[in-house]
């Protein structure tokens, strides 16, 4: 005679877990890996994100440097030509005032 062991006795099939935390004893240790692991991703997308962002303020920070470096050499090599051109103004000034005092003319 045959006897089908598959079946199982109604209790038995009412005290079975349907939680897969409950069949082993280390369920609760793997769900609790499972919620880590997501949390993990959570942050891990997280910090991605903020590494992300980090690195455009960075570009962005960077490219005003340079901006204002060359803005700073610009004004420097302006500042230069003008007092070239102060220097040049006072020499013409101090030139006329010498020729205006040797032949004797007024202001």
């Amino acid at each position: 005679m045959y006897v089908n062991t598959s079946i199982h006795h109604p209790q038995q099939v009412q005290a079975r877990p349907r939680d897969p935390q409950q069949v082993s004893p280390g369920g609760d240790q793997m769900l609790a890996f499972e919620r880590l692991n997501d949390t993990g991703e959570r942050d891990e997308y997280e910090l991605r994100r903020k590494v992300f962002d980090l690195n455009i303020r960075l570009m962005i920070a960077e490219g005003l440097a340079r901006d204002a470096e060359t803005a700073a050499r610009t004004a420097q090599e302006e500042a230069q030509i003008w007092m070239k051109r102060f220097e040049e103004a006072e020499s013409y000034k101090t030139r006329y005032e010498e020729v205006r005092d040797s032949s004797g003319l007024q202001d």
